[in-house]
């Protein structure tokens, strides 16, 4: 018989109780699947685990909810001593209204995020996703090719007298201070969380590291020359294709003609407002956007933020149609930013104004066929993703230059377009 003890897991909002799937699901053929790792268990099997799930008996069908013995336990890592949990954030950091931030990558998440953590009941120490799975790819080590997880030397190095990271040939014992090192499965090589991390500029979100030039040569993003120099620096994250040339990063921040009383840094949304899921407005333009990739040049003092257009153009109020379209519904009144509008001027429709010369389109064009922002034009481009588009229509050419410019999702499948395609 199940142990029927009734038990709290991070995860889950209700409690638990251990129950054998083999009465419990019957007429399912004692199949059922566990709501946290996704994975389908047939409770007829020889496996012990197999056979029971944690069941919340306050969830009724269709809403089901069913724990394995392994998300129930947790998940041994090298970076922490216990068992690491799946949990939701409003459930293990309700004191904090589900705001977080991980021990290992020090990113901040909300509730907004919908990001999963991995916590420890006894220490209260927590994991992204991207920390715990070891999914990230730094430019020091084999140019981004392997992945990268986060250990703590005394854990995984316990059988050794010291440590050395790769990058800045530093060495640790097991007498240090608290030591974080990213390490490599496939080389067996370590990067401490000083080089990880890099080093921060006005002019990147990310942290930025010092690379030695080879024989390929990298335009600066910054002025748009060519690097000559034998080093250069580059953004931590190889995926983001940030250079930067040594004249560049040593040139101190410039005041900004819309905002001249303190410089501007190209700041991470998700990490300056985590509480509204990175949700941030133009103080020149006064358009929103939930976009986490739109570029935010963020003052670190009084919190004036400009959007990339009004940061290019140094013109003040700048025009509404470089921004497609504000959010389509009000976030909960919890989470409103003090930027923000009231709820019944963030819900006002907002019409585009046309800017070029739209003819009136026949009335044989189905609806479909029509822009679907503006809604006038003819839609004759499709947003690519790694070089492949939709098989319909989806913008004009004004609107689609606008969604690439602004860094809008697409309004097909909801990822950031690489590129537009005329069909």
């Amino acid at each position: 018989m199940a142990d029927e003890r009734i038990q709290d897991h991070p995860y889950h909002p209700h409690p638990l109780i251990k129950k054998d799937t083999r009465l419990l699901y019957k007429e399912f053929g004692s199949r059922w699947k566990c709501d946290i790792c996704q994975r389908s268990f047939d409770g007829r099997s020889d496996n012990s685990t197999h056979q029971y799930a944690y069941h919340c008996t306050q969830c009724k069908r269709p809403d089901y909810f069913d724990c394995c013995e392994d998300c129930f336990r947790g998940y041994t890592h090298s970076f922490h001593t216990h068992r690491l949990k799946p949990a939701q954030s409003n459930v293990c950091h309700s004191k904090t209204k589900g705001v977080w931030s991980c021990d290992a990558c020090r990113r901040v998440f909300g509730i907004s995020n919908n990001q999963t953590n991995y916590h420890c009941e006894k220490c209260d120490v927590d994991l992204c996703t991207d920390c715990f799975k070891g999914k990230w790819r730094h430019a020091l080590h084999q140019d981004g090719s392997h992945t990268l997880y986060p250990i703590d030397p005394r854990i995984e190095y316990r059988h050794y007298k010291s440590w050395s990271c790769e990058a800045c040939n530093k060495e640790g014992t097991h007498g240090d201070k608290l030591w974080l090192l990213y390490h490599c499965k496939q080389c067996d090589e370590d990067i401490c969380d000083t080089c990880f991390k890099g080093t921060k500029h006005h002019q990147h979100q990310h942290g930025l590291v010092e690379k030695e030039r080879g024989e390929d040569f990298k335009n600066c993003s910054v002025c748009s020359l060519q690097i000559y120099s034998q080093f250069y620096y580059s953004c931590r994250f190889p995926s983001c294709r940030f250079y930067m040339c040594s004249e560049c990063f040593q040139a101190p921040p410039k005041p900004h003609p819309l905002h001249p009383a303190h410089p501007l840094h190209l700041s991470d949304p998700l990490t300056v407002y985590p509480d509204v899921g990175g949700a941030w407005h133009c103080d020149n333009c006064k358009r929103s956007t939930t976009n986490p990739l739109a570029k935010m040049h963020h003052c670190q003092v009084c919190e004036f933020d400009l959007c990339d257009i009004c940061f290019r153009t140094d013109s003040p109020k700048a025009t509404p149609t470089l921004w497609p379209h504000p959010p389509t519904s009000a976030p909960p009144v919890s989470q409103q930013h003090k930027f923000f509008a009231s709820k019944e001027q963030y819900q006002r429709p907002y019409v585009r104004p046309i800017t070029h010369f739209i003819p009136s389109p026949p009335t044989s064009i189905p609806a479909p066929m029509l822009c679907r922002i503006c809604g006038l034009a003819t839609a004759r481009l499709t947003p690519t993703h790694n070089g492949r588009g939709h098989s319909e229509a989806l913008y004009c050419q004004e609107c689609a230059k606008t969604v690439l410019e602004a860094g809008e999702t697409c309004y097909k499948c909801g990822q950031v377009p690489d590129g537009m395609k005329m069909l």
